[in-house]
């Protein structure tokens, strides 16, 4: 079993799917709040786990005022303000105050453009939120907000009891800080060259960067002559 796990939402994952040739599978998205089947054109949410969005939007709005925040909707994303370009690649719209915070949903996004990493991860702390939630946050001042006790490893774990798989034969390669929890999870962590020290820190093995094909030799390593 192949299972592509993300922090994006679900629209920003299927597209992943035709690049790889593959026509089915499993999908874990929004850091493990969505786990899904997808079987060709059929696409079916098998596990979705939600909060509500009122406490993080309130929060991050309210004491961080140049924030930008994203709450996951079915299909697409509901945004305080426009994100820099490029930024979101799922579908979405400028929603109201209480549009946001009345949603209920898997992951909201807080993003403040301009930040350094250090003082932002630093904010993020301040708020609170992680009291409360499971916050990550990533490469620049971007920070998944997801709901308590869910992570790409409980839904990984979830989902390896459910098919009958053994725990022992797991692996898991990735390069973020949403990733770190799925690399203690696995039998074998594999943390990308690119990660961070602290990402490093919590894999088993360390493989290439992503430009040096390194998941690649992760793959050739498990197949040997089987490919």
């Amino acid at each position: 079993q192949v299972v592509i796990a993300s922090g994006r939402a679900l629209e920003a994952v299927l597209p992943v799917l035709p690049i790889l040739g593959v026509s089915e599978g499993w999908l874990v998205c929004s850091n493990g709040s969505m786990t899904v089947r997808a079987r060709g054109e059929n696409i079916e949410v098998h596990r979705l786990h939600t909060f509500s969005a009122d406490e993080a939007v309130r929060t991050v709005l309210d004491t961080l005022p140049d924030a930008r925040v994203a709450v996951e909707q079915d299909g697409y994303l509901l945004v305080s303000q426009e994100f820099p370009p490029g930024e979101l690649v799922e579908p979405h719209r400028v929603g109201s105050r209480e549009e946001l915070q009345s949603a209920v949903t898997p992951k909201v996004v807080v993003r403040i453009p301009g930040m350094g990493l250090e003082e932002f991860t630093q904010v993020m702390a301040e708020t609170g939120l992680s009291e409360r939630h499971e916050v990550f946050v990533g490469w620049t001042s971007w920070a998944d907000v997801g709901p308590r006790g869910v992570s790409k490893a409980s839904a990984l774990d979830e989902l390896v009891e459910e098919l009958g798989l053994s725990h022992e034969a797991t692996v898991a390669l990735g390069d973020g800080s949403n990733d770190v929890e799925m690399l203690e999870w696995a039998a074998w962590g594999v943390a990308m060259g690119g990660a961070s020290a602290q990402v490093r820190a919590h894999a088993d093995y360390v493989t290439g960067a992503v430009e040096n094909d390194g998941a690649a030799a992760v793959m050739d390593a498990l197949l040997g002559d089987r490919h």
